[in-house]
């Protein structure tokens, strides 16, 4: 299990933010990034499951509480082509870009899954969910996939009465 302190953590949470944002997947596209994010939760000694196509789920239980958060992160990129070829960790994708802070949602739900399995200082279950497709604008994305996967992250991932917490990203702010 990986182990940093504020500053490390911070810029591990920054190069994975970068990482992200040069290959965005849109919606149901994912398939790379659900396995970076993957491999990351399993180094940390999670166990992952996919929800809705390319959506993930790992929970951490500690101590007898019975009782559920979810930690929840967007992870589907827009259909943009990003204008700034000045930057170092500019999107490799033509007409794919993480325009709206989720390559920061992912970096800021990993950052949290490493406080929490560091930690422990909790009774009960933390789920942390990347959740797919959040961006689809077109209604034949909205398929029964994507029902799917909001139903298993209302019902079966999080259960009844679990309360669920999700970031925005202010994207005009430097990295």
């Amino acid at each position: 299990m990986r182990s940093f302190g504020a500053p490390v953590l911070q810029a591990e949470m920054v190069h994975y933010s970068h990482h992200l944002h040069q290959h965005p997947e849109a919606g149901f596209e994912e398939f790379k990034t659900s396995a970076f994010i993957a491999r990351w939760l399993e180094e940390l000694g999670l166990s992952v499951r996919q929800i809705g196509g390319t959506g993930l789920v790992a929970s951490l239980s500690c101590g007898s509480g019975t009782g559920a958060i979810g930690l929840r992160a967007d992870m589907d990129a827009l259909y943009i082509t990003e204008a700034a070829a000045d930057r170092p960790y500019t999107s490799a994708r033509l007409c794919r870009m993480h325009a709206c802070g989720h390559d920061g949602h992912m970096a800021m739900l990993l950052g949290a899954v490493h406080l929490h399995t560091g930690g422990k200082d909790f009774d009960g279950t933390v789920r942390f969910v990347s959740m797919t497709a959040c961006l689809s604008a077109f209604p034949s994305m909205r398929s029964t996939r994507y029902a799917l996967s909001l139903y298993d992250f209302n019902d079966s991932i999080l259960g009844l009465g679990a309360a669920c917490f999700a970031s925005i990203v202010r994207t005009r702010l430097p990295a």
